[in-house]
């Protein structure tokens, strides 16, 4: 049976889908999608009962069609994208197990791919007694994108935390040991206690990347967190099984002494003076010195390793005096929180927050025409050497 489908969305269904797939492959059907075709539509899904995707895209074949069949979406991607057709055309025999892509408008060229039949696939379905939450879908993937850089690298699992919740308008991170990020937005306001696992973060952003709506649904079923859209995307996984700490929302705003700096000259600065380090990278401790006062501020950046020094002019604000306040934070950590920021020149810079734990800097911006705060916010628990 011919079944025809517009060659992009057929693309972008694949691409979204796939990653729900193990990458470990150790049944072969288990590495393929199902595609099911009924009613003029074509649903994608691919799942390893963890990660659950599904795509629903328009179809075009004989009325009372009811067709389902895998295929490997390495092998059909790699042909589609070797394609100039705008729809492709799809043949299913159902007798010889196999999918037939016509690569051309006559259609004496063409794939063919193995099929598995569908019993033998992992199949879902969406709970129907889901809750969902509309949120700006740029929103929410900056968020997501800015909360990975305070996790723990993949290949590590031995930490404490690891989770990313997201509660009450705060989106909160930590590796648990000495990193910790808030981005703050009205946008979060209607999400309670939401939980993400750190090795669903990047997967959600890409999807979230992969489409165009302007909003999107947080949903919530059972034991499964995720996003669906009215363009016919879904995508979840299962909740983190241990709970967070709860979000700490009495370090999210700071009172006292800080500094107005230009976010891209401090980083410059930063990275001059660590090229001076002669050591390993992963441990450079930076001391960071605010003197001055009012307009003739400076912030002096200095390493523990060498005497070099680096002075960046600021703006000292709430405290006119000319004391000195000191920090000591890993460079890595500092670099972080200051790379995360992508609105706006300048930052609000807080050098020793809440008795000497953090620092923290504050960017006001606009994502999709909403008003933020981004916090970033590094304790340091380490420290390179003594003092």
């Amino acid at each position: 049976m011919d079944i025809k489908v517009n060659r992009q969305d057929l693309q972008k269904a694949v691409g979204i889908t796939r990653k729900a797939l193990s990458k470990i492959i150790i049944q072969q059907e288990r590495g393929h999608l199902l595609f099911s075709v009924s009613d003029g539509k074509m649903r994608v899904t691919g799942t390893n009962n963890d990660l659950k995707a599904l795509c629903i895209i328009g179809a075009e074949c004989a009325p009372g069609t009811h067709a389902s069949f895998t295929c490997d979406p390495k092998i059909l991607s790699n042909v589609l994208t070797k394609m100039d057709l705008a729809d492709v055309t799809l043949d299913y025999d159902e007798n010889d197990q196999s999918i037939k892509v016509y690569t051309n408008e006559g259609g004496s060229s063409f794939a063919k791919l193995q099929s598995f039949p569908p019993k033998m696939m992992l199949t879902f379905e969406p709970n129907a007694n889901r809750t969902s939450v509309a949120v700006s879908r740029q929103m929410l993937s900056s968020a997501l994108k800015y909360a990975v850089r305070y996790l723990s690298p993949l290949k590590d699992d031995g930490r404490n935390f690891d989770i990313v919740t997201i509660s009450k308008g705060v989106m909160y991170a930590a590796n648990g040991s000495n990193m910790m990020g808030f981005m703050v937005s009205g946008a979060f306001k209607p999400l309670d206690n939401m939980r993400l696992r750190k090795v669903i973060i990047p997967i959600m952003s890409s999807v979230l990347d992969s489409v165009e709506d302007l909003t999107v649904g947080v949903i919530e079923s059972g034991g499964d967190t995720g996003i669906e859209t009215a363009g016919g995307v879904y995508f979840s996984a299962l909740k983190p099984a241990m709970e967070p700490p709860s979000v700490p929302t009495q370090h999210v705003k700071s009172e006292g002494a800080h500094t107005i700096v230009d976010r891209a000259l401090f980083i410059k600065y930063l990275d001059r003076l660590v090229a001076s380090h002669t050591g390993t990278p992963d441990v450079i401790g930076v001391q960071m010195t605010l003197g001055g006062a009012g307009d003739s501020s400076y912030i002096d950046l200095s390493l523990l390793s060498s005497k070099s020094i680096e002075r960046v002019p600021c703006a000292r604000a709430d405290d006119r005096s000319s004391s000195e306040i000191t920090h000591m934070v890993e460079y890595k950590i500092l670099k972080s929180i200051l790379s995360s920021f992508e609105h706006g020149e300048k930052i609000r810079l807080h050098i020793n927050d809440d008795g000497g734990k953090f620092i923290k800097a504050y960017d006001k911006g606009e994502v999709d025409k909403e008003a933020f705060i981004q916090v970033g916010i590094g304790g340091y628990a380490k420290r390179a050497s003594g003092g």
